[in-house]
């Protein structure tokens, strides 16, 4: 039996319209694995801020840097120092007397990003975690004094 013209013409309508919605959702949320790469990304910048909160708090106790995240183990409770991807360990490095760097790689670009990864301004913190996607080394320079607990 022969479908009729109208028929035909309201199936290839009803296609069109799907994969036009199916396309647009893509677009707007982007892919499966953009949001499994943000959803990283965002695991990466919660690491890195654990990792500067323990770094300020043995700067506060001690008065001095930790040498290597040896220093920071079984001391501020669990601090997650690997990559959640390629289980990598991520970078630090004493830059001066009272100044560090953390380093990751990232998979996404929120350079052009206004308000991402946003931390509360306490002193001595980064306000943004904006990232290329690549490997990005984020400066930090402790602004705590021994004996003053941070606000």
């Amino acid at each position: 039996m022969k479908q009729p013209d109208g028929l035909k013409i309201l199936i290839a309508i009803v296609v069109a319209a799907v994969v036009i919605v199916v396309g647009i959702g893509f677009y707007l949320s982007g892919t499966p694995s953009n949001a499994r790469a943000e959803k990283l990304d965002q695991q990466r910048v919660n690491d890195l801020t654990q990792i500067q909160n323990a770094v300020e708090n043995y700067y506060t106790t001690r008065n001095i840097l930790p040498k290597t995240f040896d220093d920071l183990k079984n001391q501020y409770g669990y601090i997650e120092l690997v990559d959640p991807l390629t289980h990598e360990q991520y970078e630090y490095r004493e830059t001066a007397t009272t100044a560090y760097e953390l380093c990751a790689t990232f998979q996404t670009d929120t350079t052009n990003e206004k308000q991402t990864f946003v931390r509360p301004k306490y002193p001595g913190f980064e306000p943004l975690w904006q990232h290329p996607a690549e490997k990005k080394c984020f400066s930090h320079t402790v602004r705590v004094k021994l004996g003053q607990p941070m606000m």
